[in-house]
């Protein structure tokens, strides 16, 4: 049980978006139990969700995962993966909306069922079993939920996920961010993917506090929470979503008093937008490190004072190593793969004697600049601090001589430096040889589901040369 924790295992407030004016609401309760409408529906029975962000996604997530299989999709996918997702589901979760999800459900044979709220029932609290009986549960290992990987780094692939994992996932992130009942989490990362369900559902449930669920990112709402309902405490999102944040405030606007802390994942935080963030707000900014098969793998506990630059801290659920070439690993009971073996990551980093480890890329992702080994993320860093750079994603480029050069995508801030500034800009930074040879710009960079910037693929157009 985590200290300081009341009622472990129940999410008792679970705000359904804000509302100012009527303050704090409950899950909108599910118009049915989920078997009442899936006959013959066991333990090993996959069951579809394709709903909204929001707490009836949620809700309906913990309910399916805590009976059958659920596996949650991206309700606006094409309709052709939806069919393909659906084939071997028994039935198939939808909102009010339904969307292409109804039709494909239909197309395949898979029973639909919509949730909405009972009719004169005002909420309804979840309750999970503690930590110590989920671990003493039989059922607690089995497969309870399936995810599709977000195919940004990769061929996307099927990750199952068990209760166990689940919940030792959560109560790993409650307790390196000291999660009392008083916190409260803003989500309004897609529900889909394990760092929204981890992060924001299971960390909630196993320290007794609340969470809001809002169905699309506004970096306005986040602005105003002072003016809002419930008081946010802490807020898990992607550095895409921080950069928006910071870019949508006015002159002599205010950070919101009550959000104590900010988690940055899915994706590197660079350190000039967390510098920036906390500067500005005041409050803790981590950056953090996990993947679809293990959630969480590292981050520093809630104390942290961005005093280690380009960390993402030490281990807090597998163990940590590194392979001969770089690589990190993992392993442990929280990681999809066999325990006792080691899980290569595809990351490459280091870990300092502390323990703490920092990442320097993706095997896949390294520039080989004529030999030159080049990290984008390391460019990245470097790039943001130019004040007309509001947000950059570094890529390979073919080189006939070099074999691979270095290029940049800019989303520029006003008018965006040329190739010739932002080299001389670079020099107290990079190397000659690890600054960028071809920019080109864009109104904002391409990102994949979760807001993981979409490097592979980029290609140059409309750039400005090579240096």
């Amino acid at each position: 049980m985590l200290p300081g924790a009341a009622a472990p295992g129940s999410l008792p407030f679970a705000h359904d978006g804000f509302d100012s004016a009527r303050g704090p609401c409950t899950f909108a309760a599910l118009r049915t139990l989920l078997h009442d409408d899936l006959r013959g529906v066991d333990a090993s029975t996959r069951v579809a969700i394709a709903m909204q962000n929001g707490a009836d996604l949620a809700l309906s997530l913990l309910r399916v995962a805590h009976w059958a299989v659920a596996v949650p999709l991206d309700p606006n996918a094409a309709v052709v993966e939806l069919r393909v997702a659906l084939a071997g589901c028994a039935g198939c979760v939808v909102d009010a909306a339904a969307g292409p999800a109804a039709s494909a459900a239909a197309a395949v044979g898979t029973a639909v069922v919509v949730a909405v709220p009972k009719a004169g029932e005002a909420g309804a609290t979840f309750h999970l079993p503690g930590p110590d009986a989920v671990v003493a549960d039989p059922a607690a290992n089995r497969p309870c939920l399936l995810l599709r990987t977000s195919g940004t780094t990769g061929r996307p692939k099927i990750v199952a996920k068990t209760r166990q994992q689940l919940v030792a996932g959560g109560e790993a992130i409650a307790r390196s961010l000291a999660l009392r009942p008083s916190d409260c989490c803003l989500n309004f990362m897609p529900l889909h993917h394990i760092g929204g369900i981890v992060s924001n559902i299971y960390s909630p449930l196993v320290s007794g506090s609340a969470a809001v669920y809002v169905k699309t990112f506004s970096p306005t709402d986040v602005l105003n929470l002072d003016n809002l309902s419930p008081r946010v405490t802490w807020i898990y999102c992607v550095p895409s979503h921080l950069q928006a944040i910071l870019a949508a405030r006015t002159p002599g606007a205010t950070p919101p008093r009550a959000v104590r802390l900010y988690r940055s994942g899915a994706a590197a935080l660079p350190a000039a937008v967390a510098e920036e963030l906390r500067a500005w707000s005041g409050a803790v900014v981590l950056p953090t490190y996990s993947m679809t098969e293990c959630m969480p793998i590292a981050s520093p506990r809630g104390s942290y004072e961005l005093d280690r630059a380009g960390s993402v801290g030490p281990a807090i659920g597998p163990e940590l190593a590194i392979s001969e070439r770089g690589e990190v690993l993992i392993r442990g009971p929280l990681v999809s793969h066999d325990a006792k073996e080691w899980f290569a990551t595809g990351d490459l980093g280091r870990i300092d004697p502390d323990g703490w480890l920092t990442l320097t890329g993706r095997a896949k992702e390294i520039i080989n600049r004529g030999g030159e080994v080049v990290s984008p993320l390391e460019v990245e860093d470097a790039c943001l601090r130019h004040p007309r750079i509001a947000a950059c994603v570094c890529f390979a480029v073919p080189h006939d001589a070099l074999g691979e050069a270095i290029g940049l995508l800019v989303v520029p801030r006003g008018a965006a430096p040329t190739l010739a500034e932002l080299r001389s800009f670079l020099e107290p930074y990079l190397a000659a040889a690890r600054r960028p040879q071809y920019i080109c710009t864009a109104p904002a960079l391409p990102v994949g589901p979760t807001g993981k910037p979409l490097r592979a693929g980029l290609r140059p157009r409309r750039g400005r040369g090579y240096a």
